[in-house]
């Protein structure tokens, strides 16, 4: 009897640890951004920061430095396509955020905003540039949400024909897992 339940016990870890016949599927990949850059379209999928394209957003608490807590989201397609941003509240909320000129240049710590499209870097300048935020889904650590934007190009800052030129439009950013 010891010796066929020795036998059954064997042949039952054996099976269990063969290497299964079909491997598990991949996961998807979490978090995605897309938005228009005057007109030219721009996907980030938030695959790894090795591939260098990748999404990070993370909660950034109150200190010495910075004047209120901030959820920072950077979505990154080589070097020269990034766009970071950052909400400044302490528990975000399904609302429309909406930071300007004014706002931005009274609470320089708290507010975060550049573009880098092709290399050129646009920012927050002058009145009449805003970054507009609606947060539509915050539940488990995801994020989803639309945004938009009027930015001025760093490259002419004192030119004023080009304040407002870069214009962000059909921004949409999708289940982007807070980052710890």
């Amino acid at each position: 009897m010891k010796v066929l339940l020795s036998l059954i016990i064997c042949i039952a870890l054996y099976s269990c640890s063969k290497e299964p016949d079909n491997p598990p599927p991949a996961k998807n990949i979490l978090g995605s951004v897309q938005y228009k850059v005057n007109g030219q379209l721009v996907t980030v999928n938030n695959k790894n920061i090795e591939s260098g394209e990748f999404i990070l957003f993370s909660k950034q608490l109150r200190d010495n430095f910075l004047v209120e807590t901030r959820y920072l989201v950077k979505a990154e397609k080589a070097i020269n396509n990034a766009f970071v941003f950052a909400i400044v509240a302490d528990s975000l909320q399904q609302i429309t955020y909406h930071y300007d000129s004014a706002g931005v240049n009274n609470q320089p710590t708290g507010f975060v905003l550049a573009l880098a499209f092709e290399a050129q870097e646009s920012e927050i300048v002058y009145g009449g540039d805003y970054f507009d935020i609606t947060i539509t889904y915050y539940k488990n650590t995801r994020i989803s949400g639309t945004f938009s934007a009027k930015l001025t190009p760093e490259k002419n800052l004192f030119d004023y024909n080009d304040r407002g030129t870069t214009i962000i439009s059909d921004g949409v950013f999708n289940e982007i897992p807070l980052t710890h």
